[in-house]
């Protein structure tokens, strides 16, 4: 029986920044804070799962160097990264499309 792959999770100085100012958007923003507190906890888990499912969401784009870069949607979030070896890099978090959009 073949074990799963696991890998180890990287954040970038960028993607860790992004991520701060996200989580603080989301209990800040929502009235509501257990629903705020309940959605980024949601947004946690799916970061946590790409240690052991990291090949999960397609290819997005393939860089010069061979790098497939790939992004997992999350109810109003977007995550870009890539994976190389046992290593999965994060590279930018965003809130909903229209940031997204800004910034690419």
């Amino acid at each position: 029986m073949r074990q799963a792959k696991h890998y180890q999770v990287i954040m970038h100085h960028e993607a860790a920044t992004e991520m701060t100012d996200l989580v603080g958007y989301i209990r800040n923003s929502l009235l509501n804070k257990a629903a705020a507190t309940e959605q980024s906890k949601y947004f946690m888990q799916a970061i946590a799962s790409l240690h052991s499912n990291a090949l999960r969401c397609p290819r997005w784009a393939v860089m010069r160097d061979g790098t497939v870069i790939r992004r997992l949607y999350v109810k109003n979030y977007v995550l870009i990264y890539s994976v190389q070896k046992n290593y999965v890099h994060i590279l930018h978090a965003f809130y909903a499309r229209q940031d997204y959009k800004n910034r690419i």
